[in-house]
């Protein structure tokens, strides 16, 4: 009997998955969540290349926790605070204080970027270099800066979108000031930078031009599109756009309403930035539509009057006054994130208008150091594997 075309015809034949490329498995496994993803690492070698190279895994579209450690290293303390969208086995599987490190305990962490990590060997070797994975346990020692006695401590970002280049960079700023006689002695800012870059595996230096504002003290800094943006408050945010071996510098001012603004801080969300400030009266969230323009969308308000009666609602009447109610990260383009003096978290979700308590052990109260926090999304990249292939890496496990 032949079948006609509104009929299947089931072929009996197995597929043998080896004789697949590795593009048409990226793509296979990029269908997976991050659970199974994990597991199959251990299938076989090749499988755990392609996972630990490609940005696999479905995006959540919010960050699966938050991550919290203090920034003067007197503790060296860290923490993640998972939200539902982190599974429980991965939670368990995350190593927070970094205890796989050659150095540990002696660890501190300069930042972090898409579920890897920059940290250094304690607060006397501020240059030797390391980025790990603290789900995975993989770790990288990156070589030496070439410039040993110049830049700041602190001024130093890692900077790694997959979405964008399978390649992680580490930025050193290195703050310098000349005056040309060409401008009668007014002086010229200028600013060296130090990037080290897995797919080339050196430092490279460059030297770009800005405004004073960019020597300014930052509080915050992600990265987007590739580039680096960075918040100065309470007026401008610092964009560094690198594309290939050149570098550009952008100051961007913030919406004109917000010039007085006591606190704020900014985030990613869908490939736009967002801004967000509380200045005791008023709680606003702002979105950039456009880069090259600087158009400001604002996008929630609320009074601290309604503020407070949410508050009163879901964190209990009176109990909530121990949240500093200044914005430290996005969990999304719609939940904020404050911390209280007690050393807790609460999350408002701008759309839903209500708090929620996430629960961080900090060993001390928040208002005995200085803390900083970014939101944290998980990912199994080793960052080993992203160097390239003639490259010897000093140390890796």
């Amino acid at each position: 009997m032949i079948p006609s075309k509104r009929q299947a015809v089931l072929v009996n034949k197995p597929t043998d998955i080896s004789s697949l490329n590795d593009d048409l498995m990226v793509e296979i496994l990029g269908r997976l969540s991050l659970k199974p993803l994990y597991i199959s690492k251990c299938v076989s070698k090749r499988w755990y290349g392609l996972i630990a190279t490609s940005p696999l895994g479905k995006p959540t579209g919010k960050s699966a926790g938050l991550f919290v450690y203090d920034q003067t290293g007197k503790w060296g303390y860290s923490s993640v605070a998972p939200t539902d969208q982190f599974e429980e086995d991965l939670k368990k599987a995350l190593d927070v204080n970094l205890r796989f490190l050659p150095f540990s305990p002696n660890v501190m962490v300069m930042g972090g970027s898409k579920g890897l990590l920059l940290c250094v060997h304690g607060r006397d070797h501020w240059l030797n270099f390391y980025v790990c994975n603290p789900l995975t346990k993989k770790w990288l020692e990156v070589p030496m800066p070439n410039n040993v006695n110049g830049g700041l401590k602190h001024s130093v970002t890692l900077d790694f979108e997959p979405k964008v280049s399978p390649h992680f960079k580490i930025i050193r700023y290195l703050h310098k000031c000349s005056t040309d006689p060409r401008r009668y002695g007014r002086p010229v800012y200028s600013m060296e930078l130090e990037v080290f870059s897995s797919q080339t595996g050196r430092w490279i230096k460059n030297r770009v031009l800005h405004g004073p504002r960019a020597t300014c003290s930052i509080s915050q800094e992600i990265s987007l599109n590739g580039s680096v943006y960075k918040l100065v408050n309470p007026l401008y945010i610092i964009a560094y756009h690198f594309r290939g071996n050149s570098i550009r510098v952008e100051e961007i001012q913030l919406p004109t309403a917000v010039t007085r603004a006591s606190y704020g801080c900014i985030g990613e969300h869908g490939g736009r930035l967002y801004y967000s400030y509380w200045d005791h009266t008023v709680s606003i969230i702002w979105v950039l539509l456009d880069v090259r323009t600087r158009l400001w969308h604002m996008q929630h308000v609320m009074s601290f009057k309604s503020f407070s009666a949410v508050a009163d609602r879901d964190l209990g009447k009176d109990k909530w006054k121990t949240v500093m109610f200044h914005p430290v990260a996005f969990l999304s383009d719609n939940e904020i994130v404050f911390l209280e003096e007690s050393g807790g978290a609460v999350v408002y979700n701008c759309e839903e208008v209500r708090f929620r308590r996430m629960r961080i052990a900090m060993p001390y109260n928040v208002t005995e150091t200085r803390f900083k926090v970014f939101s944290f999304t998980p990912c199994l990249v080793d960052p080993a594997k992203l160097l390239r292939p003639n490259y010897r890496e000093p140390r890796q496990n």
